[in-house]
């Protein structure tokens, strides 16, 4: 579909399946428009505004972390029992979001799954712990 003229320039819009796709492998071909840009960057972070590449880039540390963590979650479950385990999910996230956030974003393994001792682990579950 095609939108109006917005201070004289069209804009095509879709929501067909196909296109959408195509349109987010090939990001470097349909950057956002600067005024998109200007309104995001203050809110998220110029950083924030990635690429199709860049997410290709990082979804290798999403799958590995994803993994480590249902590792993990199967050890935790009673081997001899079909009664399943009680888990603490904001923490198991938290703590595998805090490591994806440090391969991720800053270079830097804080292995936060695996070291219960990590302060930095503990101090960012409490942030996010609701009482």
């Amino acid at each position: 579909m095609e939108i109006a003229p917005l201070r004289e320039r069209w804009r095509l819009c879709t929501i067909d399946p196909r296109a959408l796709a195509h349109i987010v492998q090939h990001a470097d071909l349909y950057p956002k428009p600067a005024a998109v840009q200007r309104i995001i960057a203050p809110t998220a972070g110029a950083e924030l505004l990635v690429t199709a590449d860049d997410i290709r880039e990082l979804t290798p540390i999403f799958w590995d972390k994803a993994e480590e963590l249902r590792d993990i979650w199967m050890r935790s479950l009673p081997a001899d029992s079909n009664d399943g385990a009680v888990l603490d999910m904001p923490k198991w996230l938290s703590r595998a979001t805090l490591d994806i956030i440090g391969l991720a974003g800053l270079g830097g393994a804080f292995e936060s799954l695996t070291n219960s001792s990590n302060q930095l682990a503990r101090a960012f579950l409490n942030l996010f712990t609701v009482q």
